[in-house]
């Protein structure tokens, strides 16, 4: 850094509060990434990074406030607070919540009976799954179960 001069570093500072993107500054001053980062990093200015990012949008906490008081859905929490389905799934993780929506779909006993029937008649997998109008995972799943009693 011995040939950066104390008015480029001055002027990289002012550009970086003032929110300018790096590739502005980097072309700008004729500076490397690393450059930046360490005249940043010299004068304990804080990079921008997600932090800022989600402060962008506050409505993400009282998002995930309600989704954990159990008031609405997700979709409906998303259009209520004007979050992406992402940002809310991302802070919901970032907090060690799982979210309601199970990856799969929980079958009724009279349901998983006739699954249960028609695999021992011998149908194919494919056939009873279109004909209960559920996955072949689901069918599969059975199956397993049926094979491990």
């Amino acid at each position: 850094m011995s040939r950066i001069t104390p008015s480029v570093v001055e002027q990289c500072i002012e550009m970086y509060i003032a929110k300018q993107p790096l590739s502005t500054i980097r072309e700008e001053l004729g500076l490397h990434d690393q450059q930046i980062y360490k005249i940043l990093a010299q004068d304990n200015i804080s990079l921008r990074g997600q932090n800022e990012r989600r402060t962008q949008n506050p409505n993400i906490d009282a998002a995930v406030n309600e989704y954990i008081a159990n008031i609405s859905t997700i979709e409906s929490i998303q259009a209520k607070f004007g979050v992406t389905l992402q940002s809310l799934y991302r802070e919901l993780n970032r907090k060690g919540l799982s979210t309601r929506r199970k990856h799969h779909r929980v079958i009724d006993a009279v349901l998983k009976k006739r699954i249960e029937d028609l695999l021992n008649e011998g149908r194919k997998v494919r056939d009873i799954a279109l004909e209960c109008n559920v996955s072949l995972v689901v069918i599969y799943r059975i199956q397993h179960q049926l094979e491990n009693k």
